[in-house]
């Protein structure tokens, strides 16, 4: 009795739920036998639908909006020339290609902290071409592949020791390939977490680039009896830096060795700009002996404002770039002439030698450093993005901190094109 009272129980309970199931299926079929009534939105009385859509920043912001979707990157807000906190999406591709020009002039030679007059007729340009591939490994990770080609030219002379007279043409034009880095860049947090992104790189410098560059060279001795200057011997190297009349190490290609790079970046985006701050080290003298020629560590550091203008094609970066680096060395013996001027720039003594003839006194000392110290840059820059998957950069930089030690550019250019895939 106790079932057959369970049973009426449920019947009782269970038919007004299966009536409104039934009432519910009714009216779904009615819906979709009705769907062909609705109207397909292209009479006139629709036609506001279509409003804007036929302008060219109605297509653009769709498109962008897209592929911002698509690939989870804010590209209106990356740096054009620094480093930064994001990183790419699982599988994603990015490439991009860059040119930068280097210009050293007379001025742009530092000794002590002043302007080297060993340099006043020299000038060097330079022009850096970026080859740079990425993939996303995963959400957190990216890696990256830098392959240089260095471009080199030195034009002019200078005054060997300081011996103002005498004038040692180094002239050449060069094209090499530099040292190839591979770059892991992982981010440890984002904004979505804690209010910032920051992002840490580990990397290794591959020595695919010589260190063994040479360029043509020839010692003009001027005087007062003749001030057309003679030849006083071609084609014999230059021993500032080697015994083979190699450059320094600030116009070679490469290293000679293997090195590592270590940074730390962060962004922080606000709701239509984003600053980006970090610091970079490139140890580059892991491994070398004590008869090697040592580049000199370096450790770079940064910080950037990114600010879209009035459309988001356009994006203004201001950035503060800056390098320190250890002073060079260069192993063995350099023999120069004797000046009368103690602070290295001036007449050469001259001395009659065994045969009696009048000749410039020279000396020998361990070759110095040529270049090392802290220099800094305002690197202004337009970005611009048709789309989100493609971005065009233009920089310019200027020297606002000198070094103690060699050459620092009074400006460099920048400029190239990346694109995400």
């Amino acid at each position: 009795m106790l079932l057959l009272a369970m049973g009426v129980w449920l019947l009782i309970g269970i038919s007004p739920i299966q009536a409104q199931v039934d009432e519910l299926e009714a009216e779904f079929a009615e819906l979709e036998k009705g769907k062909s009534a609705l109207p397909d939105f292209t009479t006139q009385e629709y036609d506001f639908l279509n409003l804007g859509v036929d302008k060219d920043y109605m297509k653009t912001e769709r498109f962008r909006t897209r592929n911002q979707i698509l690939t989870f990157i804010p590209p209106l807000y990356q740096p054009a020339f620094v480093g930064h906190g994001y990183v790419l999406p699982p599988n994603t591709f990015r490439a991009g290609v860059h040119a930068q020009y280097f210009h050293v002039g007379v001025e742009d030679f530092f000794k002590n902290g002043h302007v080297d007059k060993v340099h006043e007729n020299h000038t060097i340009q330079r022009v850096r071409y970026d080859f740079d591939f990425f993939y996303g490994l995963d959400r957190n990770m990216t890696l990256r592949v830098n392959v240089p080609i260095w471009n080199s030219q030195s034009m002019g002379s200078v005054h060997p020791a300081g011996v103002a007279p005498i004038n040692l043409y180094v002239e050449g034009n060069t094209t090499q390939i530099g040292d190839l880095s591979v770059f892991l860049k992982r981010k440890f947090f984002d904004q979505g977490n804690v209010g910032f992104n920051l992002a840490g790189v580990v990397g290794v410098i591959l020595p695919t680039g010589s260190d063994s560059q040479k360029f043509d060279d020839r010692l003009i001795l001027t005087n007062p009896a003749n001030p057309e200057g003679v030849v006083a011997f071609g084609g014999m190297p230059f021993g500032r830096f080697t015994d083979d009349g190699n450059l320094p190490t600030t116009l070679q290609p490469g290293i000679g060795r293997a090195g590592a790079i270590f940074a730390l970046m962060g962004t922080k985006q606000f709701g239509r700009s984003a600053f980006h701050l970090g610091s970079k080290v490139n140890l580059n003298d892991l491994g070398a002996g004590d008869g090697d020629i040592k580049y000199g560590n370096e450790v770079f550091y940064f910080a950037s404002y990114v600010q879209p203008l009035w459309t988001d094609k356009i994006s203004l970066e201001v950035a503060f770039n800056g390098k320190w680096k250890g002073d060079d060395s260069y192993p063995g013996q350099f023999t120069h002439p004797m000046t009368d001027d103690p602070s290295g720039f001036g007449m050469p003594i001259m001395a009659a030698d065994e045969e009696g003839n009048m000749a410039v006194q020279m000396f020998t000392t361990p070759r110095p450093s040529f270049s090392g110290g802290l220099m800094g840059f305002i690197s202004p820059s337009i970005i611009f993005n048709p789309y989100s998957q493609l971005r065009f950069e233009l920089t310019g930089m200027i020297r606002v901190i000198e070094p103690d030690l060699g050459p620092a550019p009074g400006y460099m250019l920048r400029g190239g094109i990346t694109s995400t895939f």
